[in-house]
C-alpha cells in the first residue's frame, strides 16, 4: 500500500511541475537542423552559400548553432556580412512586441561559426512568453572556395530551447562540400568520376559527350592573392573518355593548346599533370573515344539451354534523344531460323507514342532489317536505356555463329548519331564445365542435329543431351570428352550409351588427352546419356548448392541427436 501512495504523490508533483510551462506544441516528427543543399560546390566566382535550416520545429525563441569546416579549403571573405541572419525566429515575432537578438563569431583560422539567436521583448513591453514551430531558416553562410578537395559542413553542439529552460530534443545532418570528386552521369545511369587533385581551386566543371572533352577553371589566387606554383592532377576514368591507339591527348590552357603536361595510365583511368602560375585558368582536356552510345545484342552471348528455341533483345544504351533507328541482322542460316520479331517498348515510350514497325526476314540468307521511326509525340525523341525490338529463334543446328548486327542507324529529326553496334553470340557446339576448385573442362559437339539441354552429371560419371532434326533424316553426333573430365579408367571399364532410355550401339575411339563417343541414328527427338566410370574428383559448381544443403541437414540432425537437456530442478522431478 505504501508503494501505490508514493507513486501518486510522484505523479501530483511530476504534474504540477509540467504545469508551470505552457503545453508543447505536439509534433509528428523529431525538429531535425540541417545543412541545404546537401552537397554544395563552387560557382564561376569561387563561392556558394548554404542555409542552415530548422525542420519539425516545437515551440521555441532560442537556437545555438556550431558550423565547422576545413579551413585549408573555404573561408568567409567578409566574415560578418557573409553571415546573414534566416526569417525563422525574425519573421513569426509578434509585430511591435519582440526583436531577435543574433550573434556569431567567425574564426577562419579553425573554420568555425558560432551563431547564437534568441528572441527578446522589446522596451516596455510585459508579455515574456513567445514561441515559433515549424519549419525556416536560422541563418546563412557564403563560402568562398581556397582550394581543392572534399570536407563536411559539420553541424555541433547544436541547442533548441524555450524560454531559456526547456531543452528541446533534435537531430542534425551536416552538409558536405566537394570540388575535388566530379560524377560524370549518363541517361543509362552510367556514373563516372572525374578526379581533380590542385593547389588551385578548381570550378565550373564540364563534359562534353559529343566533343569527347573535359573543361574546368583552375583558380589560383590565395585568399585573394594571385602568383605562386600551381598544379592538378585529373584523373579520367577510361571508360568515360580515352584515346585510340596511335593518338595523344590534347589540351588546351587558357585557350591555347600546350604540351606542358604529362599524361599517364594505369590501364584503368588517365593522370593529366600540369603545373602553371597561379592566376584564374581555363583547361580543356580532350580524347577521341570513351563512353557512347550503343546498340547491342543482349544476352552477348547465348548457348542454348533446355529448348531449341531462344529469344535475344537488340537494345538501345545511353540514348540522349532519338526518334528512329534502322538495323540489320545477320547469323548462320545452317545453325538458326528467326520464328518471330516484336517491337520493342523503347522508341515508342512503352506505347505512348506512335511509331511505324516493320521488318523483313530472310531464312535463307539469314538476315533480318528492321525499322522503326516515331509518327507523333510530344516533344518527339526518347533517351535512356531500352529494347529497339527482340528477336526468336529456332536452332535448326549444332555449331557457333555471330549474331551479327550491320548498317545501323540511330536518329534524331533526321540527324544521324554517333554510336557502337556490338554483335551477340550463338553457341550449342562447346560446353565449358566448371569447378569449385577454378577447374574447368570443355565438352564439344559436331552434329547434323540441333544439340541442346546439356548437362553433366558428376556424381554418376555421365555427361547427357538432346538432339533434333528433320523427322526421318539419318543423324550423328561425335561427342569430344577430355579424359581428365570423364574416361573409364576405372572397372568395368568400359563407355556405355543411352540412347533414349536403351542402350545404344556406338563406337569410340581415344589419344593421349580425349575420347571420341560417335552415335548414328533416324532424326526426331532423342535423349543421348554417354557413361563413363570416372570423373574429375570434384562437384561441378552447379552441385554445390545441394552439397551444401546436404551438410546443413546433418548438422541440425547431429546437434537434435546429440544436444544435452539441462537437468530439471528437483522441485519438478518426478
Amino acid at each position: 500500500m505504501r508503494k501505490e501512495i508514493t507513486e501518486f504523490v510522484f505523479l501530483i508533483v511530476l504534474l504540477m511541475g509540467l504545469a508551470q510551462f505552457p503545453a508543447p506544441i505536439k509534433a509528428t516528427s523529431s525538429p531535425r537542423i540541417y545543412v541545404s543543399p546537401v552537397l554544395s560546390r563552387p560557382n564561376t566566382n569561387l563561392n556558394f552559400t548554404v542555409a542552415i535550416n530548422i525542420e519539425n520545429a516545437w515551440p521555441m525563441n532560442t537556437f545555438q548553432v556550431y558550423l565547422s569546416w576545413d579551413p585549408k579549403l573555404l573561408y568567409l571573405a567578409s566574415p560578418y556580412s557573409d553571415v546573414k541572419e534566416g526569417t525563422f525566429l525574425n519573421n513569426q515575432t509578434p509585430s511591435g512586441k519582440f526583436d531577435t537578438f543574433p550573434i556569431w563569431v567567425p574564426n577562419n583560422t579553425i573554420g568555425l561559426l558560432q551563431f547564437w539567436n534568441t528572441q527578446v521583448p522589446r522596451a516596455n513591453e510585459t508579455q515574456v512568453e513567445t514561441a515559433v514551430s515549424g519549419n525556416g531558416t536560422f541563418f546563412t553562410v557564403k563560402f568562398t572556395v581556397n582550394s581543392t578537395g572534399q570536407c563536411p559542413l559539420h553541424l555541433h553542439d547544436t541547442g533548441l530551447s524555450y524560454l531559456g529552460t526547456v531543452d528541446i530534443s533534435h537531430t542534425t545532418t551536416d552538409g558536405s562540400f566537394d570540388n575535388e570528386k566530379w560524377p560524370v552521369i549518363f541517361p543509362d545511369q552510367h556514373e563516372f568520376d572525374v578526379i581533380t587533385k590542385s593547389n588551385s581551386s578548381v570550378s565550373d566543371f564540364d563534359f562534353s559527350f559529343s566533343n569527347k572533352r573535359i573543361m574546368f577553371n583552375a583558380n589560383g589566387t590565395v585568399n585573394g592573392t594571385s602568383g605562386g606554383g600551381g598544379y592538378v592532377n585529373v584523373t579520367i576514368p577510361k571508360d568515360l573518355l580515352d584515346i585510340a591507339p596511335t593518338t595523344q591527348w590534347w589540351v588546351t590552357f587558357d585557350g591555347v593548346n600546350t604540351t606542358s603536361f604529362t599524361a599517364t595510365t594505369d590501364g584503368i583511368s588517365t593522370f593529366i599533370y600540369m603545373t602553371y602560375t597561379q592566376s584564374r585558368h581555363n583547361i580543356t582536356i580532350i580524347g577521341n573515344t570513351g563512353y557512347q552510345y550503343k546498340i547491342y545484342v543482349s544476352p552477348s552471348s547465348f548457348t542454348l539451354g533446355m529448348t531449341l528455341d531462344f529469344t535475344v533483345d537488340v537494345d538501345a544504351e545511353m540514348v540522349y534523344q532519338a526518334d528512329g533507328y534502322n538495323v540489320s541482322m545477320q547469323w548462320n542460316p545452317v545453325l538458326l531460323n528467326v520464328t518471330a520479331v516484336t517491337q520493342g517498348s523503347f522508341l515508342s515510350n512503352n506505347s505512348q507514342i506512335p511509331t511505324t514497325f516493320v521488318y523483313d526476314v530472310d531464312n535463307v540468307l539469314g538476315t533480318l532489317e528492321v525499322q522503326e521511326v516515331q509518327t507523333g509525340g510530344s516533344p518527339p525523341g526518347v533517351g535512356g536505356n531500352g529494347t529497339l525490338f527482340s528477336v526468336t529463334f529456332l536452332a535448326v543446328g549444332t555449331g557457333q555463329c555471330a549474331l551479327h548486327l550491320y548498317n545501323t542507324s540511330l536518329r534524331y529529326s533526321s540527324t544521324e548519331i554517333s554510336h557502337s553496334a556490338l554483335d551477340g553470340h550463338f553457341n550449342n557446339e562447346r560446353y565449358n564445365i566448371a569447378f569449385s576448385d577454378g577447374a574447368s573442362f570443355e565438352v564439344s559437339m559436331k552434329s547434323n542435329s540441333a544439340v541442346y539441354a546439356f548437362g553433366f552429371d558428376s556424381p554418376n560419371n555421365a555427361t547427357f543431351f538432346n538432339v533434333s532434326g528433320p523427322i526421318g533424316t539419318p543423324g550423328y553426333v561425335n561427342v569430344t570428352i577430355p579424359k581428365a573430365l570423364l574416361s573409364i579408367t576405372e572397372p568395368p571399364y568400359t563407355w556405355n550409351v543411352i540412347f533414349d532410355a536403351t542402350n545404344e550401339n556406338f563406337t569410340y575411339t581415344e589419344d593421349s588427352s580425349y575420347t571420341y563417343v560417335y552415335v548414328t541414328y533416324t532424326h526426331s527427338e532423342h535423349y543421348l546419356r554417354v557413361i563413363g566410370t570416372w570423373t574429375y574428383p570434384e562437384y561441378p559448381i552447379v552441385w554445390l548448392p545441394l552439397l551444401a544443403l546436404a551438410a546443413l541437414a546433418a548438422l541440425l540432425f547431429a546437434a537434435i541427436k546429440y544436444r544435452r537437456f539441462p537437468k530439471m530442478s528437483a522441485r519438478y522431478q518426478s
